[in-house]
Parts: C-alpha cells; structure tokens; sequence
C-alpha cells in the first residue's frame, strides 16, 4: 500500500506541475508597480487602464494612499518617465504627458490621483517645467552661457 500510495501522490504531483508552470509563466507576464496618491482613495479601483484597453489589475492597496499594481509585460514600456495614474470610475487610468523612451524598472512608483482635475494639475505642471527648462536652455546659448 506504501508504493501504491507514494505512486498516486506522484502522479498527482506530476499531474499539478504543468499548472503550477503556467501560474508562473502568467506571473512573469505582469510587470509589478506602485502608484502612490497624496490623498486617500475611498476605494481602490480594479482595472488599470490604457485609454479603453485593459492592461493591468489592481493587486492591493496599502493604507488607502498606495496601490500595488500588475501591468501586462507587453504593456510594461507605457509605464515610462513623466508616467501618472488618475482614477476614473472604478479604472485606474495609464497616462503619459509626453512619450520620453525612458521606460521604468519594474517595482516603480508612479504618481496617482484620485480625479481628473488633480492630473490635469499635474500635466500643467510638468508641460509648465518643461517649457520653463527650455527657456533657460535657449536663454543660456543666446547669452552665450552655455
């Protein structure tokens, strides 16, 4: 009964292995990354999204101000430098200001916001630093500094 035992214990363990390589193939698949928020989010949103395709899940929420979030690998080079998240409905929403090629590691935080407004904010900002940084650019060669 021993063999007989340790016989059906193998086959179902060999019957278990291929499914356990797909779940890890499916994890390797997702890129993981943190959004995190200046303000608390009633309820953290399910969906990650980029424009109307779904590329992501919400995995977990820390302290109602960071959210851990798995992107889709072949959707991973849209979380990039100048990348920010704002919820809308229950979707968390990818969006870059500019494309800058710059693509993020993994375990990346970017910032979030809870409403549109507050990303409209933040792109006014970042386009404002930017435009400010290429004056000084320009400034500097005209004078000569640079």
């Amino acid at each position: 009964m021993g063999r007989l035992g340790c016989g059906i214990a193998g086959a179902a363990l060999a019957a278990l292995m291929p499914l356990c390589e797909a779940l890890a193939e499916e994890r390797k698949a997702c890129r993981q990354f943190r959004v995190t928020f200046q303000t608390e989010l009633a309820a953290p949103p399910g969906k990650v999204m980029l424009g109307k395709r779904q590329v992501g899940v919400v995995e977990g929420a820390s302290g109602g101000r960071e959210l851990a979030v798995c992107i889709d690998a072949r959707f991973a080079g849209e979380m990039e430098r100048n990348t920010f998240c704002f919820v809308s409905g229950d979707e968390l929403m990818i969006y870059n200001v500019w494309s800058t090629g710059e693509d993020l590691p993994e375990g990346s935080s970017v910032p979030g916001f809870a409403t549109r407004w507050g990303a409209a904010l933040h792109e006014a900002k970042e386009m404002g630093a930017a435009f400010l940084g290429k004056l000084l650019e320009l400034l500097r060669r005209v004078l000569g500094n640079g």
